[in-house]
């Protein structure tokens, strides 16, 4: 899992931030963890885990943490099919920043981030286990500030396709 040390401008809260760019400032030493952000930083850990050993040994405390990670999981599997993303590099929690474009103290920590170089296709993917509230991916800040992250560890991308795989919001 990535480190959680938090960017006082975080691309998660990008949209709000530049609604109201005092917000960062003000907000800089709150602590934003809920149970419901614990429950799906749980679930995020879970879905890497089955990812890259197969299993999980994360302890889940709801109900619906299990089918989230399963449908979570099938999605995925179902856009890399659709995408053809069959040989490609993968790195899961890997920190960006917009160091390359003036800002190294923007940051945040990308869920996934898949680069198939033969097409020099860069696929950044974040996993939204929320309920009720659907994130969408098109003009989203978050995924853009990861995107321009992204694209300074892959330069040569010539295409970006950003994602929200969120399985509990239908």
């Amino acid at each position: 899992m990535a480190p959680t040390k938090h960017s006082w401008f975080s691309p998660s809260a990008a949209a709000a931030n530049i609604a109201c760019p005092a917000r960062a400032k003000l907000n800089t030493d709150k602590d934003t963890s809920n149970v419901y952000a614990d429950e799906g930083t749980t679930c995020h850990k879970a879905v890497e885990d089955i990812d890259q050993k197969g299993s999980h040994n994360q302890t889940l405390t709801t109900d619906w943490q299990e089918q989230a990670i399963t449908d979570a999981l099938a999605q995925r599997r179902k856009l890399f099919d659709s995408m053809a993303f069959g040989v490609s590099v993968s790195v899961y929690e890997q920190q960006v920043d917009l160091g390359a474009y003036g800002r190294p103290d923007v940051f945040g920590t990308v869920d996934l981030i898949t680069y198939k170089a033969d097409t020099k296709h860069l696929l950044i993917l974040d996993y939204k286990f929320g309920q009720g509230i659907h994130v969408i991916a098109k003009g989203n800040e978050q995924l853009m500030t990861y995107a321009l992250g992204a694209l300074t560890l892959y330069p040569d991308a010539q295409k970006v396709t950003m994602v929200v795989v969120q399985p509990r919001v239908y």
